[in-house]
């Protein structure tokens, strides 16, 4: 029998640990750094599996071992949920053909789809997806999730929480816009004065850990130029980059030349075709010149580590991600410390970021409305909507039960029962 070790749901804070292993929201964390600490796929990928769609419609998002997303067949609209390894089918259910969803968010086997008139909730049991709640409103641009705890923006400004496993919205945080960030024990969010040519960088400290949360009053960090324009900054990305001074915020604003480090003593524009990636101190992504470059927040310097001459053969200037020290950016991967292009799919369109699924697993979402699984090993074979490596894996999938008994190997129980097998290690201030 393995260590069990326990510990309280309400001691986790967003900022403790800062290497999540699921991508299980827009830019794939709380802090929006699309970084995963999964062990990087290296190698030339071997295509595993490929799902068809007319158009994958929100996701794809990753938890406990599943793939999550919203597609569009002919008229219909499902939300289906398939295993990592093998693509095979786990479950699905068929949605209301006149509801629209932007965007999807799960966790703990529940998944919240985002639309711009209400947040709809589906809990994943055993093979099974239930729908839960209908939470109306006015909802726009990216949610973000903290533990049980929602936040996404309205449709008229400002922030509305929403208790995931209640259902139900709770209190309003008036002010603000774009996708909201966590870090440590505070939310982070952005605003704009009345005439929209400055914004804010504010912190909310968070009262309590638990539903119904409670949030100080703001308290402003950083004040200065928009550099965009509001109807482009709907869709702004704050992104955590950790120093050794402690967790400065870049923001994204949702242009190529519209983004900067905020921070009052030595704020500084940086131009970024997408959200870019980050990793400790250092943030990547591809530059106006169409350069793939590393921004160091410590000491605010830029640095190329692919130039446009060097882009291999239908690589795409994509939306990056990370899982360790590779850096992919849709079609393409690269290590960092050698500045050493890994591999390039070049008959690949893929649509948003390649998404670290796993240990060496990727998922690509392309531009004809396809998901695709890539792994190290024997590619899958040819025909049908699904592509798996391997049939029997893939019923052993179907089958299985969605979590591990405790005990049955390590890992650790938290406070609400659900049993998280994996490696433990403590933390600093003994947690």
């Amino acid at each position: 029998m393995g260590p069990i070790v326990f510990f309280a749901l309400a001691l986790f804070r967003p900022g403790d640990d800062p290497l999540p292993r699921e991508w299980n929201q827009p830019h794939g964390n709380a802090a929006g750094t699309s970084f995963v600490d999964v062990v990087p796929l290296k190698a030339p990928p071997a295509e595993r599996w490929r799902i068809k769609s007319e158009q994958i419609l929100a996701g794809p998002v990753v938890s406990q071992g599943k793939l999550f997303f919203v597609a569009r067949i002919g008229d219909a609209k499902e939300l289906k949920v398939v295993d990592l390894v093998t693509g095979a089918s786990f479950a699905k259910t068929p949605l209301d053909p006149a509801s629209e969803v932007a965007s999807l968010v799960v966790g703990d086997g529940l998944a919240a789809l985002f639309g711009p008139a209400a947040i709809e909730l589906w809990r994943l049991t055993g093979g099974e997806l239930k729908q839960e709640k209908r939470v109306a409103g006015a909802f726009t641009g990216e949610p973000a999730r903290l533990g049980a705890l929602l936040v996404t923006p309205k449709g008229k400004g400002g922030f509305q929480w929403v208790d995931a496993n209640a259902g139900k919205a709770l209190a309003l945080v008036a002010k603000g816009f774009g996708r909201p960030s966590f870090g440590g024990d505070s939310m982070f969010v952005l605003s704009t004065d009345e005439k929209e040519a400055n914004v804010t960088l504010s912190r909310f400290p968070l009262l309590s850990a638990t539903p119904p949360v409670k949030v100080g009053p703001a308290e402003a960090l950083f004040t200065g130029p928009m550099g965009a324009v509001a109807t482009v900054a709907q869709d702004s990305v704050l992104v955590a980059a950790r120093t050794k001074g402690g967790t400065e915020w870049f923001a994204w604003y949702g242009g190529s030349n519209a983004s900067s480090l905020l921070r009052k003593a030595n704020p500084k524009a940086v131009g970024f075709r997408a959200a870019p990636a980050a990793t400790g101190s250092h943030l990547y992504g591809v530059d106006p010149d169409d350069r793939l470059v590393d921004f160091d927040v410590n000491d605010v310097s830029i640095t190329p580590l692919v130039e446009k001459e060097q882009l291999r053969k239908g690589a795409q200037l994509g939306a990056p991600s990370l899982a360790r020290d590779t850096l992919f950016l849709g079609n393409w991967a690269v290590e960092i410390g050698g500045r050493r292009v890994l591999w390039c799919l070049e008959t690949i369109e893929a649509d948003g970021p390649a998404i670290p699924a796993g240990d060496e697993l990727l998922v690509i979402k392309t531009k004809g409305g396809e998901l695709v699984g890539f792994g190290n090993g024997k590619a899958g074979g040819k025909g049908g909507d699904v592509v798996a490596a391997d049939p029997k894996a893939a019923a052993a999938a179907k089958a299985a039960p969605p979590t591990a008994l405790p005990g049955s190997k390590p890992g650790l129980v938290r406070a609400d029962g659900l049993f998280l097998p994996g490696k433990v290690s403590t933390l600093t201030n003994r947690r």
